[in-house]
């Protein structure tokens, strides 16, 4: 398997350097392009740096359970709203007198 390195900081990604990261089949990531799964992730034509660990904990996951597309699609989105959850979180620990 290719791995990439980024070695700069970023704080978005185009659609190639998602491709390439992922750890998705190009046909896979072309066909959840197509159904929109990617579009969540997606802001001002990049995506954020943070979705690599959606998509790759989604391409284990299809590896391990043989996922079709569409329901990759699903697990996706739900790997994607826990993650936002917990940034949320951590925001609101940070951030609130109480938790500290």
């Amino acid at each position: 398997m290719d791995q990439t390195m980024i070695t700069e900081p970023q704080s978005s990604l185009s659609e190639e350097e998602l491709r390439e990261t992922s750890g998705l089949p190009d046909e896979v990531f072309t066909e959840l392009v197509e159904l929109g799964a990617l579009d969540p992730f997606k802001h001002d034509g990049f995506y954020e740096v943070s979705s690599v660990v959606v998509f790759r904990k989604a391409a284990r996951l299809r590896n391990s359970f043989q996922l079709d597309t569409n329901s990759l699609a699903l697990i996706i989105h739900f790997i994607g709203e826990t993650e936002d959850l917990r940034r949320q979180i951590k925001r609101i620990y940070r951030t609130n007198p109480l938790f500290r």
